[in-house]
């Protein structure tokens, strides 16, 4: 009842206290955020291809709604994305399957079918919705991937089926670059089609491949992680 009168000891700790409490409250809301996904950094790892493709569009809209986060892409081979993630050095990462990591969890995202990217006006884009590797017979071809790649390998089964040589003039593991290839005249790409998109504005033509092969991606976290 006015009797007491804090000194001014009193009142340098009750403006320390009171900062304290604020820092604490902050923290606290910090913490909430966090749960929200709403600010933080984000470790993203995938191949090259999908980073500079589907990725862009998938992180443009996450960010349109988290903000604060900031992310960090990285692009590696297939074997290293799943280390990165497996040993959380990134905290997710795309790919495509078939994927052996005991380290990692794996979900599936998107399928996309293998399509032909043909030259402008060539021959084959009129007429044709899907093209087999007897339409292929000695056109010069533009191949994507290692040779023992599981794509690769049921291209290849599907010109052996047909009793058909696959004339490849030219390898490459970017499709980016095979369908700029493809459009500069120089062959027909045989290309995963989410990849291909973003190559269209060249003028090239884009035809389903048959037999259809898809291609499954997926979204990797760590096995760790609950």
């Amino acid at each position: 009842k006015g009797r007491l009168l804090p000194t001014s000891q009193a009142l340098l700790l009750y403006e320390e206290v009171d900062l304290a409490l604020q820092g604490i409250e902050r923290i606290s809301a910090l913490a909430g955020d966090i749960r929200k996904t709403n600010v933080g950094q984000l470790r993203i790892v995938a191949p090259p291809s999908f980073a500079q493709g589907p990725l862009v569009k998938l992180v443009a809209t996450f960010l349109v709604k988290h903000p604060k986060i900031h992310i960090s892409i990285d692009s590696r081979t297939r074997p290293t994305v799943m280390n990165l993630v497996a040993t959380r050095t990134a905290d997710c990462g795309f790919g495509k399957l078939p994927l052996d990591h005991p380290g990692i969890r794996l979900r599936p995202l998107i399928s996309s079918p293998t399509v032909c990217v043909l030259p402008p006006s060539h021959r084959l884009a009129t007429g044709k919705r899907a093209i087999s590797a007897m339409d292929l017979v000695d056109e010069p071809l533009i191949m994507v991937g290692y040779r023992s790649g599981d794509t690769r390998v049921r291209i290849g089964r599907a010109f052996q089926e047909a009793g058909v040589h696959a004339n490849v003039r030219v390898e490459t593991h970017n499709v980016g670059a095979a369908c700029a290839l493809a459009a500069e005249g120089v062959g027909i790409a045989i290309v995963n089609e989410l990849l291909s998109r973003r190559s269209l504005s060249t003028g090239a033509h884009r035809r389903t491949f048959a037999p259809a092969i898809e291609q499954e991606y997926v979204f990797m976290s760590s096995a760790n992680v609950r």
